[in-house]
């Protein structure tokens, strides 16, 4: 069972923050009468200005050790083979793929990752909030580092009961699909002749190396934004950072905040940048429908001798 990671957040956070201070206090008391300096933490910002033509909210609701530092370090990419020696432990009970371990772990002794998992505590006791917490690292457990190939950066989870599962676009078995997802099944069938799926499951696509990546990864329920601007978007920018890092990844970036989230790390040489207008109902019709980006995925990764993704979703899916 996995232990909460968001029960002991504000304990985690003081005591982290105390640990951080601690070697400093040493080395600047020589003498036992000598006072530490106490330094105040930054508040995040509460403001959000979400875009609403890219951004449509969902109303339906139901209910590697190989090689070493070096061999990694030659091969020019992200991946950590012994990240699971380096961090045997992610702190909150934090879930994710080994070769995620040594990206995640940096981000969470920061203390803006404290105080966010203190927020969202704090929330998850006066609220509800959605996915589930043992699922809210779903796309760093499903999709290794390691054998990242394509990644679709969307916004925050979908807000309505049982929808959000942790990975973007996707909601769990048994849902009604949303919007949003229906229009990439409409292009699906265009661009590739693939038939829409009955569900709207996604967890095939993030098997096969396709990041499904939300900026934000956590939302109240009926509250679209509500955790915007609260530290996510610096958690996701280290983990788009190091997706980035990879060779040869296909970016699809659909909408303006996804096309901003991910410019940097798009802008490595080597990697393939399809971007278009949100699948939205509100903005699908203004350039996502046409795009062909599935089939232009499949066509980059031939090109590098890779396997194309099968976006063909399976009848019966898997939600675990």
């Amino acid at each position: 069972m996995i232990t909460s990671f968001f029960t002991r957040a504000s304990k985690r956070g003081l005591a982290t923050a105390e640990e951080e201070a601690r070697p400093k206090r040493a080395a600047r008391e020589p003498k036992s009468g000598a006072k530490p300096a106490m330094a105040a933490a930054e508040p995040a910002s509460a403001s959000a200005s979400p875009d609403d033509a890219d951004h449509a909210p969902a109303p339906e609701a139901a209910g590697s050790p190989a090689g070493g530092p070096a061999a990694a370090a030659a091969a020019g990419s992200a991946e950590e083979p012994d990240v699971e020696a380096a961090e045997p432990e992610l702190p909150y009970g934090i879930n994710v793929h080994p070769s995620w371990r040594k990206v995640v772990a940096a981000e969470a002794r920061k203390p803006y990752f404290a105080r966010l998992m203190a927020f969202v505590q704090q929330k998850r006791s006066s609220c509800r909030v959605f996915p589930p917490e043992e699922r809210v690292f779903e796309a760093l457990r499903l999709t290794p580092l390691s054998e990242l190939r394509v990644v679709i950066v969307g916004q925050d989870p979908y807000h309505g009961p049982g929808q959000a599962h942790g990975l973007a676009f996707s909601v769990r078995p048994g849902v009604k699909i949303p919007p949003s997802l229906r229009n990439m099944y409409k292009e699906l069938k265009t661009d590739c002749g693939i038939e829409p799926a009955a569900h709207g499951t996604l967890t095939s696509w993030a098997r096969q190396g396709v990041l499904l990546l939300n900026t934000v990864l956590t939302v109240e329920s009926g509250a679209a934004h509500s955790h915007k601007k609260r530290g996510w978007e610096e958690f996701t920018q280290a983990i788009l950072a190091a997706a980035g890092k990879r060779p040869g990844v296909v970016f699809l970036l659909w909408g303006k905040p996804a096309q901003t989230a991910a410019k940097a790390a798009s802008s490595r040489p080597g990697h393939h940048v399809l971007a278009s207008p949100h699948p939205s109902p509100l903005s699908a019709s203004r350039g996502f429908f046409g795009c062909r980006h599935f089939s232009k995925t499949n066509a980059f990764l031939r090109s590098r001798g890779q396997p194309e993704i099968r976006w063909q979703l399976p009848e019966d899916p898997s939600d675990d």
